[in-house]
């Protein structure tokens, strides 16, 4: 999700030339930092038990 969201985002400046807003920027990686640091859900725990038996 991460990966998908920083070039779906990142792509248009880079083939547009445009550049990010001041703020724009570090609020995107507080965005995909939380996506990376997000805790599981008990139901997402369940799941990986049930798939790994």
């Amino acid at each position: 999700m991460v990966y998908a969201s920083v070039l779906g985002t990142l792509a248009p400046y880079a083939r547009t030339g445009t550049e990010l807003a001041p703020a724009e920027l570090p609020a995107l990686v507080d965005a995909w930092e939380g996506l990376l640091c997000a805790p599981t859900s008990q139901e997402t725990h369940e799941v990986r038990f049930l798939a790994s038996r």
